[in-house]
């Protein structure tokens, strides 16, 4: 095949995937829409494909606050995040080495920074689960905070 026809399907592609389709969290009716689309081009070119099915549920947010005082943050609720409803301490955290030495316990953790800086692979995800962010998790849990929250870029 020519190299120009190949980039232009593969633009083709991913404007589907990216623009047609869109946000495609895990658990969605999107990400199955990208799932079977994937599959059916991979088979138009002659590859085998399998699917594994996961029990994930869809998750939409229905808005988030922070108040610390008289004064409101604007924020942005994660996927997946359970809600809550919790007055505590706050203590803010920029690396693994200063979580793994501080107390959280029933304390309302700020993570910003390093530790912060990419978004942290779903709990035993089977694609893409690095092991420091299943640390960073197996920390957070042990020592259960009331809440986290995360100073974030949107990557």
């Amino acid at each position: 095949m020519e190299k120009a026809y190949l980039v232009e399907r593969i633009k083709t592609h991913l404007h589907v995937l990216c623009n047609e389709i869109g946000e495609r969290r895990v658990g969605s009716e999107k990400n199955r829409l990208a799932t079977d689309y994937a599959g059916k081009i991979l088979k138009e070119y002659g590859w085998q494909t399998e699917a594994n099915k996961l029990s994930v549920i869809d998750w939409k947010t229905e808005g988030a606050e922070l108040t610390c005082g008289d004064k409101s943050f604007e924020v942005f609720s994660s996927h997946y995040s359970l809600g809550c409803s919790v007055e505590g301490e706050l203590i803010a955290i920029d690396t693994i080495d200063k979580l793994e030495q501080s107390n959280i316990t029933d304390k309302i953790v700020l993570l910003y920074g390093d530790i912060s800086s990419q978004q942290i692979a779903p709990k035993k995800f089977p694609f893409w689960n690095p092991e420091e962010h299943q640390h960073l998790i197996s920390v957070l849990e042990r020592n259960r905070p009331l809440a986290i929250i995360t100073a974030t870029k949107r990557d």
